[in-house]
């Protein structure tokens, strides 16, 4: 039988907690969940050494934060929207087109590729809430919604302008 050259699965990858090199070790040697003291390659003492990998389940907090969704503000949504490179304002009064009141509207300057977001000062929490829910969709991937061109400027440079309003 000749040998194989793909690296063991019995073998891991251990970080020296001292000065951050890495060596391998057997996943025996590596134990159950955390620090060894092995020989360092690098700074040649006995040091504690963390096994990458060591764990095959994995941290189950970890699993647990990917199923819970996290619970946001309507500030912390808005300042997620604000990190994303919109631009957040509240207006007083925020009507469509046909003079109906509206939540709040997502502009986007398609020449600029910049999003301005209105929110009606008007409404309630809960709308509120709900709506800019439904904007940080739109912004992570304005392409994939359906926009109405709103109009386009007359100062020569011909940006269209593309609107979203919420009821």
């Amino acid at each position: 039988m000749s040998p194989t050259t793909e690296p063991s699965t019995d073998l891991l990858l251990a970080l020296c907690c001292e000065c951050g090199s890495t060596r391998t070790v057997s996943r025996r040697a590596s134990g159950s969940g955390g620090n060894r003291p092995l020989r360092c390659d690098a700074c040649r003492k006995t040091t504690p050494h963390a096994a990458i990998g060591a764990d095959r389940i994995g941290d189950w907090r970890e699993s647990l934060d990917h199923k819970k969704k996290p619970n946001l503000s309507v500030d912390d949504k808005l300042d997620v929207l604000e990190a994303m490179g919109a631009r957040v304002r509240y207006v007083d009064v925020l009507t469509s087109a046909s003079e109906e009141t509206l939540i709040a509207a997502v502009w986007w300057y398609m020449q600029t590729n910049t999003l301005a977001v209105d929110i009606n000062q008007r409404s309630s929490d809960a709308d509120i809430e709900r709506t800019v829910s439904k904007i940080l969709d739109v912004v992570a991937d304005p392409r994939k919604y359906q926009w109405r061109v709103l109009h386009t400027l007359a100062d020569g440079d011909g940006e269209v302008v593309l609107s979203m309003g919420y009821r």
